[in-house]
């Protein structure tokens, strides 16, 4: 068997907030994590893929007042053309 050590503070937050979560074992969350991810790489349901797409691309990127709110009529029919 393989070992592998990860010496990141960022990993050890992320893991930790998951098993506080989930109530996983740290190895656990972890294989759960890879597991998911291999299956996007490996195509997955596009719904999945998309969402994880919005998650990581492009809802980071909004600015925080614009987070979770919906244009107003007046924005979408600008958006449209109308």
């Amino acid at each position: 068997m393989k070992q592998t050590s990860l010496k990141s503070d960022r990993v050890a937050e992320l893991l930790d907030a998951i098993t506080e979560s989930t109530h996983e074992s740290r190895l656990e969350a972890v294989t759960v994590a890879l597991e998911r991810r291999l299956r996007e790489l490996e195509g997955g349901n596009r719904a999945e893929r998309t969402l994880g797409w919005l998650e990581h691309a492009v809802w980071p990127r909004l600015p925080k007042a614009e987070r979770g709110r919906a244009p107003s009529k007046e924005e979408q029919e600008d958006i449209l053309g109308f």
